[in-house]
């Protein structure tokens, strides 16, 4: 099970990897506030597993969640296996599905950085 988070801290807001399992988003924010009070700007989802996109929902709006474009394919489907975790992301929740993707390459930045 995945137990870290990865943080860069921009410019122009915190670049997040993977948000864990579902209800982990206090407690990550709470580490994070340990070493900055910058927004999170983007999150990175690695891939579609429940213990990397669980608590997207958990960090209010934000600005650019970025995924593989067949990892956004999988978390849009009407069903699926719970470890892809495409359930979490119906009706209202809908809004932290990626909003940017990619299918082989892409750059990404957050302020200047």
């Amino acid at each position: 099970m995945c137990r870290n988070t990865l943080f860069y801290i921009a410019d122009g807001g915190v670049v997040m990897v993977d948000t864990k399992v579902s209800g982990q988003g206090e407690a990550i924010l709470e580490q994070l506030r340990t070493v900055t009070d910058q927004p999170i700007a983007m999150i990175i989802n690695t891939h579609t597993h429940f213990h990397h996109t669980g608590s997207n929902t958990e960090f209010g709006a934000i600005d650019q969640i970025v995924a593989h474009e067949n990892a956004k394919a999988s978390q849009m489907k009407t069903s699926c296996p719970p470890v892809t975790n495409c359930d979490a992301f119906k009706g209202d929740n809908a809004s932290f599905l990626p909003n940017v993707t990619f299918s082989d390459t892409r750059s990404l930045t957050v302020g200047t950085d």
